[in-house]
């Protein structure tokens, strides 16, 4: 299909912007690409390496605190429950406490 000269070179520009993109979007993609790979060789090798005894105890420490966490959160839970159970008790007697008064 013919084109007219100005469209022609609005075309090649754009074409030539494209590419430069297409060049910049292909380096940022490579670096990328680098960067996963070395965070799945770093992962690999944390993965493989026998964990030192400090390793081991930091780990079983950091079970002990989650297991605590989950303690406390169901702690916390039971303790909501209550709260709000004692605030609507309080709201009823004061508005028993309140028709006693008028």
């Amino acid at each position: 299909m013919p084109v007219s000269g100005r469209r022609y070179k609005a075309l090649q520009q754009q074409h030539e912007l494209d590419a430069a993109e297409l060049e910049t979007v292909r380096a940022e993609l490579a670096e990328t690409l680098q960067r996963l790979d070395s965070s799945r060789k770093l992962v690999t090798t944390l993965m493989h390496s026998p964990a030192t005894t400090a390793e081991q105890r930091l780990r079983a420490e950091l079970r002990r605190s989650e297991e605590a966490r989950q303690a406390l959160d169901v702690r916390i839970t039971v303790l909501q429950a209550a709260n709000e159970g004692a605030y609507r008790e309080a709201y009823e007697l004061a508005k028993d406490a309140r028709g006693v008064r008028a």
